[in-house]
């Protein structure tokens, strides 16, 4: 697993997906993973009555729900300024890995995009990433939702670059020239 912690048990997670078997499997996991607070729909029609009448701390929800409409509706609630759970964290998963779909995924205001199948690590991993990396949430030219740019502030922890390098043949202590 990470190495960054999160406890789910106060969190309320929504998990959106049309697939029976795939919310019985999720939630199953969120369970094992400390969760005690899962909702789990299966239709858009659901999903937004329950985040505009259920305190949802997070969002998983499938590329596929209503139709191949998740993206459109994670970027409906972005970018409704009233929401009360326009910014919260929101998981992607995605069945299918065209790079259409993940793309579409990413740019719909998602934090994270999960393609299926995927590990109990591996949801445990974004959904401690999304808890522990925020990223400012932007509106900007028909975008709303995190920045997607991934950034680690700290940067002495930063692999060096490539360029940065001496060149094999330079002395120590010296730099490479150009880049």
């Amino acid at each position: 697993m990470s190495s960054l912690e999160i406890d789910l048990e106060q969190m309320t997670i929504l998990v959106a997906d049309p697939q029976d078997g795939a919310r019985r499997v999720i939630s199953e996991m969120l369970h094992a993973l400390g969760a005690r607070n899962v909702i789990a729909v299966g239709t858009l029609e659901q999903a937004s009555e329950r985040m505009a009448t259920a305190c949802v701390d997070a969002l998983i929800c499938d590329y596929r729900l209503g139709g191949n409409r998740g993206a459109e509706f994670i970027r409906t609630l972005r970018s409704d300024r009233s929401h009360v759970c326009r910014a919260i964290p929101v998981l992607m998963t995605c069945g299918h890995t065209r790079l259409r779909d993940v793309r579409e995924s990413r740019d719909c205001g998602a934090n994270l995009v999960l393609v299926k199948p995927y590990s109990v690590t591996a949801l445990y991993d974004r959904l401690a990433w999304m808890a522990h990396r925020p990223r400012p949430f932007v509106s900007s030219g028909g975008y709303n939702g995190p920045s997607r740019r991934f950034q680690d502030f700290e940067e002495d922890q930063r692999p060096s670059r490539r360029r940065d390098d001496p060149p094999i043949d330079a002395p120590a202590g010296t730099r490479a020239v150009g880049g």
